[in-house]
């Protein structure tokens, strides 16, 4: 009896020759640096398709300049060569985001150079789209590259062709200045933060080393002291008999001078304070200020660039309701407004506490709109065309398994 034949052995797996020719680094610390280097990659793979789809018209030291310019996209968006203190400067300024962004239009812009007729004209669509979103309607290079688009030819002659480079540098250009600008604004923003925690801070400090510096107590009545977190009566005040009594028991006409009574109502203002008078308006001004804050940002849209506006504009509302809710209940002690200096209990000071600590949302208002205003300046240019224009007509071309230039 013939053995049994023995099982067969897996096939051995056949090793890579080499690592992957598109390998992608990563993960990395920021979604517009992971969103740099899967766009990379795909550049790599669409120079490799038409260099060997078109091997004649493709040339191998033009695919190495792009590939340098790739190289340079993905060391910034990696943060390679940078030490923790230079990422910061870039992070501030925009160094990086610039540099990778830069560098992928760059590549962009040379394959469309090299690109054949045919991929171009496929993506003529993706591109009038991206420019008409950063250029104005009136703009003549939009004008014709819309007017290329709809004459939709076999073959693009030389002009054409510069054409239609000039209107896609000049829409990334255009694209990096709105992201500029909007990283401006922001620093402004996160600048103006740190201003004002540096000065409720201070104010804070000061409360807490010199307790009676800037009281923030009421006398209603000139018989009580109402200070945030204490309340105390004044030790003298004038009688009737010609004597001086304590506040709670006197009546009459008064035989102690004015100025031994202010003097009384003085010393109980510095001793009923508390070092924690400022710290605690502070405190419940900026929640008031964050509350206040959350629902105004509301209305504020998000966006896809590196830098988020709703995020700064919340920094900025915390120390400003600290802020604003120590200077109103100031301005109330000074009787700035008639009517409205005569608080009665330290609840109340801490609801008017409350009260403007909110009200910084009628000083950042006007931020809020124009940060608003800058988000919508981003790729906004698409609501100046003209509704009543025809779209142009798609080209049926399209090089298959093609990734075609778009914004980074």
């Amino acid at each position: 009896m013939a053995a049994d034949p023995s099982p067969a052995s897996p096939p051995t797996p056949t090793p890579r020759d080499g690592p992957p020719p598109f390998g992608v680094r990563g993960p990395t610390t920021a979604s517009w640096r992971e969103q740099v280097l899967v766009h990379v990659a795909e550049l790599r793979f669409l120079i490799t398709w038409l260099r060997e789809r078109y091997p004649d018209q493709i040339g191998h030291q033009a695919t190495r300049a792009i590939d340098d310019h790739l190289d340079a996209a993905v060391d910034a968006a990696a943060g390679e060569g940078k030490a923790r203190k230079g990422r910061r400067r870039a992070a501030v300024g925009g160094a990086s985001v610039e540099r990778a962004i830069g560098h992928l239009d760059a590549a962009e812009t040379s394959i469309l150079r090299m690109a054949p007729d045919g991929y171009i004209r496929g993506q003529l669509p993706s591109l009038l789209a991206q420019v008409r979103s950063h250029l104005q309607a009136t703009d003549p290079r939009l004008l014709r590259l819309e007017a290329i688009a709809v004459e939709n030819r076999d073959t693009l002659s030389a002009s054409d062709r510069e054409a239609v480079l000039a209107a896609f540098r000049s829409s990334a250009l255009e694209a990096r200045r709105e992201v500029t600008r909007l990283r401006s604004f922001r620093n402004v923003l996160y600048l103006a933060a740190l201003v004002l925690t540096v000065c409720a801070a201070t104010m804070a400090v000061i409360g807490l080393l010199w307790h009676d510096a800037v009281p923030l107590c009421f006398t209603p009545g000139e018989v009580v002291v109402v200070c945030p977190l204490q309340t105390a009566v004044p030790r003298v005040v004038a009688t009737q008999d010609g004597g001086a009594v304590p506040a709670a028991s006197g009546t009459g006409p008064s035989t102690v001078s004015q100025g031994q009574q202010a003097t009384a109502l003085d010393r109980t203002v510095r001793d009923t304070t508390s070092r924690g008078d400022i710290a605690i308006v502070e405190i419940i001004g900026l929640i008031a200020g964050a509350v206040a804050g959350a629902v105004a940002l509301r209305g504020i849209q998000g966006t896809s660039t590196p830098y988020s506006l709703p995020i700064a504009l919340a920094f900025l509302k915390l120390p400003t309701g600290a802020i604003t809710a120590l200077l109103g209940l100031l301005l109330m002690r000074a009787q700035f407004v008639p009517g409205l200096s005569a608080l009665d209990s330290s609840a109340q000071i801490l609801g008017y506490a409350i009260v403007f600590g909110s009200a910084q949302q009628l000083f950042t208002r006007l931020v809020d709109q124009r940060a608003q205003g800058v988000l919508a300046d981003v790729g906004a240019a698409v609501k100046a065309t003209d509704p009543a224009a025809p779209p142009p007509p798609a080209t049926p071309m399209a090089p298959p398994a093609a990734t075609g230039p778009s914004p980074a």
